[in-house]
């Protein structure tokens, strides 16, 4: 989990953690903009299995193989396709959640900001809240 969302690795507590990423699905879960991008997807992968069933003729493939051709792509497709409408709100919450627990990252490269000087991200140069850098009160 931690390739696809780099910034669980910021926070030490396993519990903790846990509660963060319980959260945001929650919160991913209950965002009806995502839901849309999933029926699309589901539904164009649909309607290009529908295609690919009917073995529509490819440029110099036998025609027996080009609806496994199609269906293979599809397939990578919607697979790259979940993880894009997943991961990037996901990441969106995970940032805010660090930051409101005084951990400063950058909202939108996922930088760490832990000793920064001057309030502007040094890896994608965006500009940040300076009340950010200053240590949470405990």
């Amino acid at each position: 989990m931690s390739k696809l969302l780099p910034e669980l690795d910021l926070i030490e507590d396993a519990k903790e953690r846990k509660q963060i990423l319980t959260f945001c699905r929650r919160v991913q879960a209950h965002d009806r903009r995502y839901t849309f991008q999933y029926l699309c997807l589901i539904a164009i992968v649909i309607v290009a299995c529908v295609l690919a069933s009917k073995g529509l003729p490819l440029m110099g493939v036998p025609q027996r193989f080009s609806g496994g051709i199609i269906g293979g792509l599809v397939g990578g497709l919607f697979v790259y396709g979940i993880g894009r409408i997943w991961r990037r709100p996901m990441q969106q919450c995970l940032r805010q959640e660090l930051n409101k627990r005084g951990i400063p990252i950058c909202m939108k490269c996922g930088y760490d900001l832990r000793g920064q000087v001057e309030p502007r991200c040094p890896e994608c140069g965006t500009d940040f809240d300076s009340e950010l850098l200053s240590e949470p009160e405990s």
